[in-house]
């Protein structure tokens, strides 16, 4: 005949996952906290606005200072946007003068001379 296991008043106060206790009669013995991964920590650099990586959008004052700093000078070479903006890298000028100012200044010549035509 197979071994029945024997039921003793020890057997019964075990606990789960073989936690014991020191007190039994506590009420907060039943619970089991389950372990709880927290999302680690983004390494990226946080949003600072004094951060030079933070992208900043151009007012129409600094591209209006850009304008005036390159119609100045003869032709637009990288040397030409040092300084042509307080704040601004000479990258960022010659960046914005590449993708903004002079696409903007071509598409104006083009329609202003296909209308006088």
């Amino acid at each position: 005949m197979p071994a029945t296991p024997k039921t003793t008043p020890n057997n019964a106060k075990r606990k789960p996952y073989g936690r014991s206790s020191a007190s039994p009669s506590s009420s907060e013995e039943n619970v089991i906290e389950p372990k709880v991964k927290t999302p680690k920590k983004s390494k990226l650099p946080s949003k600072n606005t004094d951060s030079p990586r933070v992208a900043k959008a151009w007012t129409n004052d600094e591209l209006g200072q850009l304008f005036e700093h390159v119609e100045k000078a003869a032709s637009p070479s990288r040397k030409v946007f040092e300084g042509a903006v307080e704040g601004r890298t000479p990258n960022q000028c010659y960046q914005s003068w590449i993708n903004t100012l002079a696409p903007f200044l071509k598409k104006a010549i083009a329609t202003k001379a296909g209308k006088s035509a």
